[in-house]
């Protein structure tokens, strides 16, 4: 059953192609039971969000029987009242959780939860891993209502309702969604729709957008409102409805005001693009965007791996303050995200990513109204789907044209494993001494590697061309920023590993950095000097005019735009580290054309580089009076970060949990070699 009914008289009406609209009021409270939730992967802050709490994991329990037995106490944190238990079970560190029947419960804080797990009758002999963790269960009615809002002309109402999916959705009931509009002439009713759980499509969100103008100039409160539908014979009906996103947009002058659409191609090295040197025909679409735009020569990730290089770019903070390094850290609440100073500004937000990597709950989706996660067909896929991603931001921006907006597009498609598509298979052939040679099993896998690794690169180009058509059909192009980069770069056994995430070489650190808009960056730039991911955030702030935070520690790079050389950056200062358990802790830095890298491990010596006549790093030239230029650039990098971890100690309040991950979330990390 999905019934989806608009009972009202506040029909849709044609916009003037001149307006643009504008969020004016946000239809969430300030407090209370407000987060953000999924449908169909897709998150967005909603009304009554129900948590997932976590209550415990077991590794290796030896089985005693057909049954497993198992008694967990309830978190004391968690009211009285009723929860639906969700266990799941695996067989090995690195096999697919499964999920086990779940169970709905009458519980009171820090009562004991007695949980029984039958086993598969195909479940392999030897120890089993347990993960326990439940929802709690919402009233039966809920009920939202706003302060009294004065209706503008030509305004709009945008709400999306949707089902959450829970475990036990064969059990939950239909709910009934009502929104009304109360005013001094009465109340309206703008929706009443009945979405069951059984249905599929109830995981979906189903998006209204109402227009207002028979409210203009009056002040309305909107109540939102849900009811469980109980099944014939239930005694105790359950059900988990969502409102999505909810917000009034009214008609704004726009003025000179730009969009941005920011691109991050996962792992794509900066000397794998031709506008960088590279002598494969890889990017004719990145290459006319570096003629007709700017490309930072020297561009630095502040860390070779997906979460903190990106966060980084978020927040304009290195990754020792903001602290996500892997997809179970959280983005401490006093550091603001470049979509967040966006959305104060009146923008609409939006972001497609890929293979979970930017998990949600971690601080990615902060800010961001519209937040898709691309798992791919297969929780095993790890390939990328880059086709997919730009084809949903489009469909975003047909649904926001003539709004201003901010896009984030992140794609995984260049990331191992390496495999373009066949038309996208384009290099099959090397040359050595002069001698082309094809391409077979017999190659050196660094040379088949980087091969094959080009061809997607030419691929994600293509389809970057395409979004940009898509940008321009929807009469966009002449007002929008697009900004495309990269998190960090890939090696192929130019100092003994393959991927990333190993080491601070140049192979992983040095990404593209091209920025493009008609009108608003000159054409044909290309800036020599060092720059930093940490500039990133606060030079999209400058360029759109919006003023840049005190917390940010990256610098606009603005006046590089007029003058490339500008003396004042002339010894920029860019930082990157790794921390990672099963390997040293490295800490870089570059200036003046040198390069150091610190490990912080007894045995391993540091490096110093001459990148001007060494540029692949191989002659490590350490001598005291480098190293300790370099130390005291180290020391200045561990003092800053220091001192603002402190001033946001001091107003941050309370560290964020780490994220609960969905199950499907948890075993793409776990496919991607990320987690165990």
């Amino acid at each position: 059953m999905l019934a989806l009914v608009v009972l009202t008289g506040l029909t849709c009406a044609r916009r003037r192609s001149h307006e643009d609209l504008e969020p004016v009021h946000v239809l969430l409270p300030a407090t209370g039971s407000t987060s953000p939730c999924a449908a169909d992967d897709e998150i967005r802050p909603t009304l009554a969000c129900a948590a997932l709490v976590p209550i415990a994991t077991e590794m290796g329990i030896e089985p005693d029987g057909a049954v497993l037995h198992r008694r967990y106490r309830l978190p004391t944190s968690l009211g009285e009242g009723r929860f639906v238990i969700e266990p799941r079970i695996r067989f090995a560190s690195r096999a697919a959780w499964r999920m086990l029947p779940p169970s709905v419960t009458r519980l009171s804080p820090g009562q004991d939860i007695e949980v029984s797990l039958p086993l598969p009758p195909d479940a392999p002999a030897g120890p089993v891993d347990v993960n326990v963790r439940t929802r709690p269960i919402p009233a039966a009615v809920q009920t939202t209502e706003t302060a009294p809002l004065a209706i503008g002309r030509g305004a709009i109402l945008r709400v999306g309702i949707a089902m959450d999916q829970v475990g036990g959705d064969s059990d939950a009931s239909p709910a009934e969604f009502r929104l009304l509009a109360r005013s001094p002439a009465g109340e309206r009713e703008l929706i009443r729709a009945i979405l069951d759980p059984a249905d599929p499509g109830a995981h979906k969100w189903h998006d209204y957008r109402l227009d207002l103008d028979a409210l203009a100039g009056a002040s309305a409160r909107f109540v939102f409102s849900t009811h469980v539908v109980p099944r014939p014979g239930q005694a105790e009906p359950f059900s988990f409805p969502l409102w999505g996103a909810p917000e009034i947009l009214e008609p704004r002058p726009r003025g000179d005001e730009r969009n941005l659409v920011l691109v991050s191609v996962d792992t794509l090295r900066a000397d794998h693009v031709g506008a960088y040197g590279c002598e494969l025909p890889t990017t004719p679409v990145l290459d006319r965007l570096a003629r007709e735009g700017v490309l930072f020569e020297q561009a630095v990730s502040a860390y070779p791996s997906t979460p903190a290089s990106h966060m980084t770019m978020m927040t304009g903070v290195y990754p020792a303050v903001h602290g996500v390094v892997g997809p179970l850290d959280a983005l401490p609440n006093g550091i603001p995200t470049l979509a967040e100073l966006l959305a104060a500004h009146g923008y609409q937000t939006a972001a497609v990513t890929e293979d979970a990597m930017l998990v949600a709950a971690a601080g990615f989706q902060r800010g961001i109204r519209y937040y898709r996660e691309n798992k791919g067909t297969s929780i095993w896929d790890a390939s990328g789907q880059v086709d997919v991603t730009f084809a949903a931001g489009l469909r975003w921006l047909e649904q926001h044209r003539r709004e201003k907006f901010f896009l984030f597009l992140h794609t995984y498609q260049v990331h191992e494993p390496y495999s373009p598509p066949p038309a996208f298979n384009l290099f099959t052939t090397y040359q050595e001494n002069g001698t082309e040679h094809p391409i077979t099993q017999q190659t050196p896998l660094a040379i088949r590697a980087r091969h094959a690794y080009a061809g997607e690169v030419r691929y994600v180009d293509s389809e970057i061309g395409r979004l940009l058509e898509g940008i321009a059909a929807l009469g966009e192009a002449d007002r929008t920023l697009v900004v495309i980069t990269s998190d960090h770069g890939e090696e192929f056994y130019e100092h003994g590993w393959k991927a990333h995430d190993e080491s601070l070489y140049d192979e992983v650190l040095r990404v593209p950095l091209i920025m493009w808009g008609p009108g608003l960056v000159p054409a044909g730039v290309r800036v020599p000097l060092q720059v930093s991911l940490v500039d990133l955030a606060p030079t999209l702030l400058d360029l759109l005019d919006l003023p840049v935070p005190s917390t940010m520690q990256g610098i606009s790079l603005v006046p590089l735009l007029e003058n490339p050389t500008a003396p004042t950056f002339a010894n920029h200062v860019a930082f990157s580290e790794l921390d990672k358990k099963k390997q040293p802790y490295l800490l870089g830095a570059r200036a003046g054309g040198l390069k150091w890298i610190f490990p912080e491990v007894p045995g391993r010596q540091p490096e110093v580089y001459d990148l001007r006549t060494d540029p692949g790093e191989h002659r490590n030239i350490a001598t005291a009076e480098l190293l300790a230029r370099g130390e005291a650039l180290i020391a200045q990098y561990r003092s800053t970060s220091t001192a603002a971890r402190d001033r946001l100690a001091g107003k941050a309040g309370p560290v964020p949990s780490p994220p609960v991950l969905d199950e499907r979330t948890m075993e793409k990390l776990r496919a991607l070699g990320y987690i165990q």
